[in-house]
């Protein structure tokens, strides 16, 4: 992860570890007024974007994806 954070620093892109608990997304963004419509683990992501690809493309062991809306 950390040769990950250093390539995108040096690209301009970077990025935070947020450390947020997956398990916990809801809640924490119902205290903040959103309505969490989707959360996907790595297993998830795979399944949705990359199955039956032959690209060679997968999802990181990291990568989580959400869909939250204003209530």
């Amino acid at each position: 992860m950390q040769e990950q954070f250093k390539y995108l620093s040096k690209i301009d892109e970077p990025i935070k570890s947020s450390g947020f608990n997956p398990s916990n997304l809801a809640e924490e963004l119902a205290g903040l007024g959103f309505s969490l419509q989707d959360n996907l683990s790595p297993t998830d992501i795979e399944e949705h974007c990359f199955k039956g690809h032959t690209d060679g493309y997968h999802t990181d062991e990291n990568e989580h994806f959400a869909c939250a809306v204003i209530e």
